[in-house]
């Protein structure tokens, strides 16, 4: 597939709002592959001729994520934010290993949240009969504020 080919396929998916990222990953991919990696701001240039605006950092992201995927066999179901999280965490083996388990893309966006201390929800507070913080859903103390 010839590079401006590839361009026009990627405003396509762009002006389509679909679920693009991973498809755009691999046409950039194929691109660097055949043509080097110097060849992702030419094919920027291109999108832009079809009326797209889509950066060159953003590009190689997509072909680094799909590039990366592959190598870890992640699944081709698991979507591009849960892949790229994974990909970039320091602990990617036991995230692995719950995609072997068959947990879902949510469930590991939220052990990942608490394993770098993001969970969205606060489950400790301050229990005023204790003078101390505490787990919420634990404690029994009836004076217990969430934080």
């Amino acid at each position: 597939m010839k590079t401006e080919e590839v361009a026009i396929r990627i405003a396509e998916l762009i002006r389509d709002k679909s679920d693009f990222q991973e498809t755009v990953g691999r046409l950039v991919l194929s691109v660097q592959e055949t043509y080097g990696t110097h060849q992702t701001d030419a094919l920027q240039a291109l999108i832009k001729e079809q009326g797209e605006v889509a950066s060159s950092s953003s590009l190689r992201q997509y072909a680094w994520v799909v590039k990366n995927s592959d190598e870890l066999s992640l699944p081709k179901d698991l979507d591009f934010s849960t892949k790229r999280k994974i990909i970039n965490s320091p602990n990617k083996n036991k995230y692995l290993e719950l995609i072997k388990k068959g947990h879902s893309a949510a469930q590991i966006k939220r052990a990942m949240a608490i394993d770098n201390n993001q969970s969205k929800t606060k489950h400790t507070g301050y229990c005023k009969k204790c003078s101390v913080e505490v787990d919420v859903k634990s404690h029994d103390c009836k004076e217990t504020a969430q934080m």
